[in-house]
């Protein structure tokens, strides 16, 4: 919203800040410096995957709240893995959110980390990771959509658009 405030003007600004404030009040955990997943009927829903850690990150760079952006890439951690040779980070771990998760590498996912790398200005992050990653390419210049298959989270080891997107994307 607050990009096409700058093109359209309109209330476009009004709704970016309205959604950045339901953003903070509602989603973004104090006690753990990121958001959370979303909200269930009974309250928060404290799942951890790594989409809310890596966008939450940009977004709060984004609208100038970059202690709690950096708490968000701090808390990548636990999502990274290496796999067939593959350094990247999964859609989730074994935790009480995602209970049994199998370890792989979500190329989709790892090139949305590659994004908030480059937005919070980790450059040097950004470039090992974008290094790593490429390993996973297969010689049409496509990416799996993961490097191991998840049967419990139906997480797939084929040939993504997806992953292949948010490599341009992210590149």
């Amino acid at each position: 919203y607050t990009r096409a405030a700058s093109v359209l003007g309109g209330d476009y600004q009004a709704r970016a800040d309205s959604l950045k404030q339901a953003m903070t009040t509602k989603l973004l955990n104090i006690t753990s410096g990121h958001y959370n997943q979303g909200m269930t009927a009974t309250g928060p829903d404290v799942a951890d995957p790594l989409d809310v850690n890596s966008w939450g990150a940009i977004q709060l760079y984004a609208t100038g709240q970059k202690t709690s952006a950096q708490t968000s890439m701090d808390a990548l951690a636990p999502f990274k893995f290496t796999r067939s040779g593959v350094t990247g980070y999964a859609p989730f771990y074994d935790s009480p959110g995602y209970p049994g998760a199998t370890p792989t590498v979500w190329f989709e996912g790892s090139y949305g980390v590659l994004m908030a790398l480059a937005r919070t200005g980790k450059v040097d992050q950004y470039r090992s990771l974008l290094n790593t990653l490429k390993v996973g390419q297969e010689s049409d210049g496509s990416f799996r959509y993961a490097t191991d298959v998840d049967p419990i989270y139906e997480i797939s080891d084929h040939r993504s658009v997806a992953g292949t997107a948010w490599f341009v994307l992210a590149t």
